[in-house]
């Protein structure tokens, strides 16, 4: 702000480090960038300068306003009207610098609190501010899925015996929900406990087979030997409870975004598909070939046994149900949980 020298663009931005540099008309305000960003003068006004600055880094562009008001409260009336027709909505904005209207940020008027944190004194008589923008990741609350890898953990059982047994209200399928509802809440909570980030324990893995490596390259003794060949087949395991992307007519995915755009058209092609209606079948050629014995079956209430039949019978990779508890669910715990096939 108000460096009160011309200005020779690539000198300064090559004496500062940066890549480039800008200026308003009145040559009053000095933008300058780095390689990492791109900018773009969007408004060049003689109390600021407003420009659109974008990186790869960042998901979307941000939008940076450097002002440098009039001391004259009528000529200030300008440089408002100019701040309301840059305005970006609800774009990511930033409006800083000089304005000549306080002394002391306790005489401002209206706005939220913040806080801020000045940088030492350097080459300038001015204090300059440190900005950091982060792209965060808006994290959604997961649905739940049962994975494989909890029945090989010598706790499962033990963890779905004990809630389980905790007490519910109604009975048959009621109680079957309830309990169910609770289960996923506690699996959840001891996934994060036992198995914690499965990525942070490949990468944890990864670390410890390259050690394994390395001590054995500089030591090749029995005991280096065995250390690495732990650390492969722990490597080995982490891999296998892990998956790192799908695949989508013929093609291997491994971007999320990809991945999600990826399953949005597969639902979106199969809820917005045209109906196929079948031809009406003429019910006169058909042969009634029930008997009374048929008829009466129908209508009976499956033994308990039955049901523990079918839910064996099926196959224990099959894809999870809406509850997200999968086939081998019921068959692991329904062997070791056997009131799980009650009429209690």
């Amino acid at each position: 702000m108000e460096p009160m020298v011309p200005l020779d663009g690539r000198f300064m931005a090559r004496r500062l480090g940066f890549l480039d540099v800008v200026s308003n008309s009145g040559n009053q305000i000095w933008f300058f960038w780095g390689p990492d960003v791109r900018c773009q003068v969007l408004v060049d006004h003689e109390q600021l300068l407003h420009v659109r600055v974008e990186s790869n880094k960042w998901p979307k562009p941000l939008f940076v306003t450097a002002v440098y008001a009039k001391c004259d409260t009528v000529e200030r009336r300008e440089l408002w009207d100019a701040l309301r027709a840059a305005s970006v909505g609800a774009s990511l904005w930033i409006v800083g610098g000089d304005f000549n209207t306080i002394l002391s940020p306790d005489e401002r008027s209206g706005a939220q609190p913040r806080v801020v944190a000045h940088l030492e004194l350097s080459q300038s008589d001015h204090r300059g501010l440190l900005v950091e923008a982060e792209c965060t990741v808006e994290r959604k609350v997961s649905s739940f899925r049962f994975q494989h890898m909890w029945t090989t953990h010598s706790e499962f059982l033990g963890v779905v015996r004990r809630n389980w047994q905790y007490p519910t209200v109604g009975s048959g399928m009621m109680r079957l929900q309830q309990k169910l509802t609770r289960l996923k809440h506690c699996l959840k909570e001891w996934n994060k406990t036992v198995f914690g980030n499965v990525f942070d324990n490949v990468a944890a893995a990864e670390r410890g087979l390259k050690e394994a490596d390395e001590a054995y390259d500089q030591d090749p003794c029995d005991r280096t030997l065995v250390e690495r060949n732990r650390c492969s087949a722990e490597l080995k395991r982490r891999f296998r409870g892990t998956i790192f992307g799908i695949q989508h007519e013929g093609e291997y995915l491994t971007d999320p975004i990809a991945i999600k755009d990826s399953a949005a058209s597969f639902f979106q092609r199969l809820l917005t598909a045209e109906p196929v209606f079948p031809e009406e079948m003429d019910g006169e050629h058909l042969a009634d070939g029930l008997t009374d014995e048929d008829r009466r079956s129908l209508c009976v209430m499956q033994t308990l046994e039955e049901v523990r039949e079918a839910v064996f019978s099926i196959d224990p990779d099959s894809v999870a149900g809406p509850d997200g508890f999968g086939a081998v669910f019921f068959i692991l715990v329904g062997r070791s949980l056997p009131r799980m096939f009650s009429a209690q």
